[in-house]
C-alpha cells in the first residue's frame, strides 16, 4: 500500500467518525440540531468523495475491509466525547477487527 493511499483511507475513516460523532450530538442538543445534521451530511459528503478516491487507488477487497476501522474509531470517539462505556464484549471486539486490520495490511504489502 504506497502512502497516499494510506493517508486516503486515513482520512476517509477520520471523515466518517467525525460524521457519526456529529450525529450523535445532534441527537442530544437539539436547539442546534438544524445545523449539526446538516454538518454531518455535509461530512458525509466529503466522506464519499474521499471514499472514491480511495477505490482508484485500492481494490475493493483491501479498501472495505479497511473501512471497519471506522468501528474503532468511533467507540474511542464515543467514549472520548460522550463517556459511552467499553465493556469487555466491545473491547474483545475491537482487539479483533485491530487484528484483523493488521492482517489485511500486511498481506497488501
Amino acid at each position: 500500500m504506497t502512502f497516499i493511499a494510506a493517508l486516503a483511507i486515513a482520512i476517509t475513516i477520520s471523515i466518517e467518525t467525525l460524521e457519526q460523532l456529529v450525529f450523535k450530538t445532534a441527537s442530544k442538543l437539539s436547539a442546534y440540531r438544524k445545523y449539526l445534521l446538516a454538518l454531518g451530511v455535509a461530512f458525509h459528503i466529503c466522506q464519499l468523495g474521499a471514499w472514491f478516491f480511495v477505490l482508484t487507488l485500492l481494490p475493493l477487497g483491501i479498501a472495505a475491509p479497511l473501512m471497519g476501522a471506522t468501528y474503532v474509531t468511533v467507540a474511542i470517539g464515543s467514549r472520548l466525547v460522550f463517556g459511552e462505556k467499553i465493556d469487555k464484549r466491545r473491547a474483545i471486539g475491537i482487539a479483533a477487527i485491530i487484528i484483523g486490520l493488521a492482517i489485511i495490511t500486511r498481506s497488501e504489502i
